[in-house]
């Protein structure tokens, strides 16, 4: 189960961070802060409410409500990749983009790759929390 958590969280959370360190929308910052706001909601508070979920989804005494909570990523491993992204030279994506890349293309061949210390840190968390 932690290896099928590890890769949600490694694919979400460099996909969410790299959105938010590198695409330009409408309130990103704003939407980045209430993102880490969820860090300050302790655990227990959430529990009840997910435990309502699950019974709504049908997914009691399955490994899916086990997974699913921590699957999509998670604030922390998103504002690592977000941070780890923006001592990235800009000029690589250019390069990159210069050269006929897609922005999927720029990120799975080119950014991943150069985010391996990152993404080192974050399955090195994944495997302590979970």
């Amino acid at each position: 189960m932690v290896g099928i958590i590890m890769i949600g969280q490694i694919f979400f959370c460099s996909l969410a961070g790299y959105a938010f360190a590198r695409i330009k929308f409408p309130a990103r910052d704003f939407l980045f802060f209430l993102y880490l706001a969820t860090l300050m909601i302790p655990e227990s508070v959430t529990l009840i409410p997910r435990f309502a979920i699950i019974i709504k989804m049908g997914w009691i005494d399955t490994y899916t409500a086990l997974i699913m909570p921590y699957f999509l990523g998670n604030a922390l491993g998103t504002f690592l990749m977000r941070q780890f992204f923006f001592t990235i030279p800009i000029e690589i994506e250019d390069a990159a983009r210069i050269d006929g890349a897609n922005s999927f293309c720029i990120f799975w061949k080119v950014m991943l790759p150069l985010i391996k210390p990152a993404l080192a840190t974050l399955v090195a968390i994944t495997l302590v929390v979970n």
